[in-house]
């Protein structure tokens, strides 16, 4: 837990944002085993180093292009198959094994105890997003996926600002919770404050990304380091 004086060194804040895969689920290599599953056809494997460092919250349709066209099959395979495929292998996975990062249960209650609104903020494709907060019991509403910006992905900081608006707070209010460097990234363009978990991504790399804050999990971080009730801000 960080020192209550560093917490008072903090500004205060008035919304979260939250990633979803490795900010709220522990979900990373279960991705990465739906893409490996999809691909298996095409004789690719997808090293999980590789994934961590190179595709890690970048979206589907950017990961299968890139892997396609590294081994000179981008146009030779149907990326919106392989994408569906993927999706229906992840639905089958995550009803069974999907679980959220250790503490975020518990940190999520108490935002909603202080009356802190928060989002969540994704790369992630819309029907698996739906999956993961139905499996999570999450509100399903608050959300905004790439697909709400034109298929723009992080390190794009477009689902940030959009969910900045739909909060209808400014973005030097708001706290984002991260895992990725393409994540962090996107935060600090949209302008937030970025607090990271270490689940994918080593602290350096974070930290070099411009990550404000970077914790193991969420047992080490509590709401009060940036929020106050809602109405006594």
């Amino acid at each position: 837990m960080a020192s209550a004086r560093a917490a008072k060194q903090r500004p205060r804040f008035s919304a979260a944002i939250f990633d979803l895969d490795g900010t709220v689920t522990d979900s990373s290599l279960l991705h990465l085993q739906t893409f490996n599953e999809a691909l298996k056809g095409y004789g690719i494997t997808i090293r999980t180093d590789a994934w961590l460092s190179l595709y890690e919250g970048t979206g589907s349709r950017h990961i299968f292009e890139d892997v396609l066209m590294k081994h000179g099959l981008l146009g030779k395979a149907d990326v919106e198959l392989l994408r569906k495929r993927r999706r229906a292998l992840f639905k089958e996975l995550a009803l069974k094994q999907l679980l959220p990062v250790k503490g975020f249960g518990r940190f999520y209650d108490i935002l909603r105890e202080l009356g802190i609104p928060s989002i969540i903020a994704t790369n992630g494709e819309p029907e698996n997003v739906r999956l993961s907060l139905q499996i999570l019991k999450l509100d399903e509403e608050r959300t905004i996926t790439a697909s709400d910006v034109g298929d723009k992905v992080k390190p794009d900081p477009a689902v940030y600002l959009a969910a900045c608006r739909r909060l209808g707070l400014p973005p030097g209010t708001c706290v984002v919770f991260e895992d990725s460097v393409s994540g962090v990234t996107a935060a600090k363009r949209a302008g937030c404050y970025c607090v990271c978990v270490l689940t994918t991504t080593p602290r350096e790399k974070l930290e070099r990304a411009g990550a404000d804050l970077v914790v193991e999990d969420y047992t080490k971080l509590a709401p009060s380091m940036f929020f106050e009730r809602k109405g006594l801000l």
